[in-house]
């Protein structure tokens, strides 16, 4: 097996024009560390790379005012990483057709290829790999949750109530716009944790930022989506 790709769908039963609006919330929030966070128009393909909208703050081309926009696809990563995310509006089938508008729906998914892709061990029995489709049996597939995770930055009063806060809030003013996924906020001000000393007694690295909350509605959907895919395999 070369790569694996997962996709978490929600669908709006009760009014079809809501989907944008979980698209958003599903951009905004998912927790990736890619690289290259980008939109494009899927009505362009196959070369979004001509319509790209970079939401890196170190490029070199300004992105002052750049927001997400859910009409767009969300595209994490590049060919060839070994993890890579997409989030979007799923609008046509696999033929580029118009899909009912009963079946639109947001569509979160990720592709995970090579060395990631064989470092995930298969529940307890450690050693083994998934790297054929036999192994599927086997696997379980919420121990992927961590690449569908999601999380909210914290009120702004709540953030800026601490003595260095002037040193995040231009970069979290900007980022807020753009989402948790182009925002690894532990890297600014507050990259270490006192309470969690590491192997050798330093204040250990974050895991997550203290600006950010975990999402507690979807990351739940998506466990036991995942955990639901195990059992269709079992």
């Amino acid at each position: 097996m070369t790569g694996i790709e997962l996709a978490l769908d929600f669908y709006s039963r009760v009014d079809p024009n809501a989907v944008p609006d979980m698209v958003y919330r599903l951009q905004s929030s998912i927790e990736s560390n890619g690289k290259n966070p980008r939109q494009f128009d899927p009505d362009k393909a196959p070369k979004p790379k001509h319509g790209n909208r970079f939401l890196n703050r170190d490029r070199p081309e300004p992105v002052t005012g750049l927001t997400l926009d859910p009409r767009l696809n969300l595209r994490i990563g590049n060919s060839g990483d070994a993890v890579q995310w997409q989030i979007y509006d799923k609008r046509t089938d696999n033929n580029r057709q118009p899909i009912e508008a009963s079946q639109r729906r947001a569509r979160a998914e990720f592709t995970l290829n090579g060395e990631e892709l064989a470092k995930r061990v298969l529940g307890p029995n450690v050693g083994s790999r998934l790297v054929s489709l036999e192994d599927l049996r086997k696997f379980r597939f919420e121990t992927l949750a961590d690449l569908l995770h999601f999380r909210q930055f914290k009120p702004i009063e709540a953030i800026t109530d601490n003595p260095v806060a002037a040193m995040t809030l231009d970069k979290l003013g900007s980022s807020r716009e753009h989402g948790i996924m182009n925002y690894h906020l532990g890297s600014v001000a507050f990259y270490r944790d006192s309470r969690r000393p590491n192997d050798i007694g330093r204040m250990a690295t974050r895991k997550h930022s203290k600006h950010t909350v975990a999402d507690p509605e979807l990351n739940d959907i998506a466990r036991r989506t995942l955990k639901a895919l195990t059992g269709r395999f079992a």
